[in-house]
């Protein structure tokens, strides 16, 4: 098994992309970890978190403590976190998701004080800070490149900016609509005329929409996928 890092933070509002890059971490520390998941945003935070920071597998079963969402918690869970990242445990992986909002200008919004605090300067230098604003104007062309390199497929002239204008920016959405473009592009190069069978505008899920408008992604592609329902409905109402 290849070294993994001691810890790691993983800084996206895009929850797709966390998942993703975590599948990679992963398979290049050699795989075969499980997995517990704990959630920052929960009702009550629970305490479990700290017992599985510190827990030993008996039978030596390597093991990834996720925790979600962890962007809003309080300046004593910062301060607490320092102990069980002080030293390397070989059996438990502390991995912790911030999922806030973007700023195109300021970055990431951390949580006051966390990128003052030592294991956080120590994940910087040594690599184990991975961040990423998600999907948007100037990540998408490079993400598509990437996507298209992996399958050994290639663009016609013009279709590599056009896709990166018109798709969703949520990794999910945007998924969806790639797996049409693999399916349609048997010679392995994709055509202005196969974008016509991308989505017009992605299906308006009240929940996502919620979510997406709370966390501040993408709000005029939110809003633009919100009027154009309300245009294409027939009795006019915002929500049917």
């Amino acid at each position: 098994m290849n070294q993994r890092p001691g810890f790691s933070f993983l800084v996206c509002p895009d929850p797709e992309m966390l998942k993703r890059q975590l599948g990679r971490q992963a398979a290049s520390a050699g795989g075969g970890f499980a997995r517990q998941v704990f959630w920052g945003d929960a009702d009550e935070f629970d305490p479990a978190y700290w017992q599985a920071l510190a827990a030993v597998s008996l039978f030596a079963e390597p093991k990834i403590v996720l925790l979600r969402r962890a962007e809003g918690l309080n300046a004593d869970f910062w301060e607490k976190l320092a102990r069980p990242l002080a030293g390397f445990n070989q059996h438990v992986w502390p991995v912790v998701c911030l999922e806030g909002p973007h700023d195109a200008k300021k970055g990431p919004s951390l949580p006051k004080g966390l990128a003052e605090r030592p294991y956080w300067k120590v994940a910087a230098e040594k690599g184990w800070l991975w961040m990423s604003p998600g999907l948007t104007e100037e990540t998408m062309v490079p993400t598509l490149r990437d996507w298209a390199n992996a399958r050994r497929l290639g663009f016609d002239k013009g279709v590599l900016q056009e896709l990166a204008r018109i798709l969703p920016k949520d990794m999910t959405a945007a998924a969806r609509e790639l797996e049409k473009l693999e399916l349609a592009a048997p010679d392995g190069v994709i055509r202005m005329q196969e974008l016509s069978l991308l989505s017009a505008d992605t299906e308006l899920e009240i929940f996502n929409f919620l979510k997406a408008l709370e966390e501040g992604r993408d709000p005029v592609g939110v809003w633009s996928t919100v009027f154009g329902h309300q245009q294409a409905s027939d009795d006019g109402f915002l929500f049917q």
